[in-house]
């Protein structure tokens, strides 16, 4: 549980300050504005991979 809180609130600080891309977490998930879904999927998959070694495969719903 440690690992995966690190990398939500890596991605979070990340696409806060680096994007400009308000998020706000709830549980396991990220809320992101429907502009910066697809950086917050790029980013989180990266970092997962990078702290992790293996693929992650993120369930959400994109409108």
């Amino acid at each position: 549980m440690f690992t995966e809180s690190e990398i939500i609130i890596g991605k979070m600080t990340e696409l806060m300050h680096s994007y400009r891309v308000c998020c706000f977490s709830v549980h396991d998930s990220i809320i992101v504005s429907k502009r910066g879904q697809k950086i917050a999927v790029d980013t989180l998959e990266s970092k997962f991979l990078g702290s992790t070694g293996v693929d992650c495969l993120l369930l959400g719903k994109f409108k």
